[in-house]
């Protein structure tokens, strides 16, 4: 398995998107009830670092996908379809051998 770790900031549609793993994080993202959140205004993923290997890959995959929407496409896509295309991304990552990591 090809372990790519999770960079703290990406480069989507030349805007830089942050990356935040951190305590503070995850105490909020564990009050919402999820595994990450991105916050369109300032152009930021946060990511819980509760987690490891496959739900972090997933949250990864999940909250970049939300970065894409919202930079090309005006954050137009639904939620179920953001979560039905990152569910089939991971499952494509996993089987190509690529695993993203904290």
């Amino acid at each position: 398995m090809n372990e790519i770790y999770i960079p703290g900031s990406i480069k989507v549609g030349g805007f830089d998107v942050s990356i935040e793993m951190s305590p503070e994080t995850d105490k909020e993202l564990d009050a919402k009830n999820v595994y990450g959140d991105y916050t369109s205004s300032l152009k930021r993923i946060r990511l819980s670092s509760n987690y490891d290997g496959h739900q972090i890959s997933s949250a990864f995959i999940h909250e970049a996908l939300h970065a894409i929407d919202d930079i090309y496409n005006g954050y137009d896509l639904p939620e179920k379809v953001n979560e039905v295309l990152a569910n089939g991304l991971h499952q494509l990552f996993e089987q190509l051998g690529i695993k993203f990591i904290r």
